[in-house]
């Protein structure tokens, strides 16, 4: 018998969203505003170093807070910067967490002669849960979470 695993999204930046390709402008997004000042976006300056971002990113997951800081002060992030803080906040996990595993996926392109490239994310132990389990909404951002 093989246990279904299910791994799930406790955050997401915009900011790396749109620098990965898979959030473009003009994009709804559905966010909630939780009193008690559940977004940390002013925490960042806007002269941070991509060890301050990931940090930054890092906090709000653990504080369990949003973050919008990243589309709102690095519009123009590319790509490759979006993937060093990914690989800093991964190194940062792997202190305390063992990485199970990546994700992978396309991004979608405005110019249609322009071929998508990967884009990919890492999976650790602790989003990782066995089909049946109880997730509690409280261990998550905002309380929602996101099948991947």
């Amino acid at each position: 018998m093989t246990a279904t695993l299910i791994a799930l999204c406790t955050t997401t930046c915009v900011g790396v969203l749109m620098a990965a390709g898979l959030l473009m402008a003009g994009d709804t997004l559905q966010t909630e505003n939780i009193p008690g000042g559940n977004d940390i976006s002013g925490q960042l300056a806007a002269d941070a170093e991509i060890t301050e971002i990931a940090r930054h990113l890092l906090d709000a997951r653990r504080q369990r807070k949003t973050s919008h800081a990243l589309s709102m002060l690095f519009p123009d992030m590319t790509r490759q910067e979006a993937y060093d803080i990914q690989m800093l906040t991964m190194r940062d996990d792997e202190c305390t967490d063992r990485r199970v595993g990546w994700k992978i996926g396309y991004t979608r392109v405005l110019d249609p002669q322009t071929p998508p490239d990967p884009v990919f994310g890492y999976v650790m132990g602790e989003n990782v849960y066995r089909s049946g389990s109880i997730v509690s909404p409280s261990d998550h951002v905002n309380g929602t979470t996101f099948i991947e």
